[in-house]
């Protein structure tokens, strides 16, 4: 990445952090322009990738986008629930925890897959490198007494 984006992400990153009503406005402006320009304007955060996850809400059992950067790794897709350092995870896990065949949207290709909640063991062997890809995360964790999940995305 490079230096002043990487360092206009950190100064962002850090402004969400406490604020998840920013976190989520921000979301629902970016998933419309993202859509409507199938993610040829927003189709990055900086140099971070982003994609459109599809959950079904637990509750309502609508479709329900959200915008998420995603970290690719030797042809794996892998996404954070961060929340930005949140205390709670965000809704669009605990959607996915219930009903794990999602979709995501990556510019204007759609693709089915199944959303695998990574163990603990899992997870310590990929977080290092998610780290070095975006140093917020690991601000995020050590902010929060939750434990961040990561998910990879496999296709279906």
């Amino acid at each position: 990445m490079r230096r002043s984006t990487k360092y206009l992400m950190n100064f962002i990153g850090k402004i969400f952090q406490s604020r998840p009503s920013l976190i989520i406005s921000f979301g629902r402006f970016h998933k419309w322009i993202y859509l409507i320009s199938k993610g040829k304007i927003l189709g990055n955060l900086g140099d971070l990738p982003v994609l459109i996850l599809n959950t079904e809400g637990r509750k309502t059992r609508r479709i329900i986008k959200t915008v998420l950067v995603y970290y690719s790794y030797q042809g794996k897709i892998f996404i954070i629930a961060s929340f930005g350092g949140n205390p709670n995870h965000p809704s669009w896990f605990l959607n996915l925890k219930k009903n794990p065949d999602v979709k995501f949207q990556i510019k204007n290709e759609e693709f089915n897959c199944f959303a695998k909640i990574l163990s603990n063991k899992e997870k310590s062997l990929i977080w290092p490198k998610i780290v070095v890809f975006y140093s917020g995360y690991g601000r995020y964790q050590r902010s929060t007494s939750r434990e961040i999940p990561v998910i990879e995305l496999q296709l279906r």
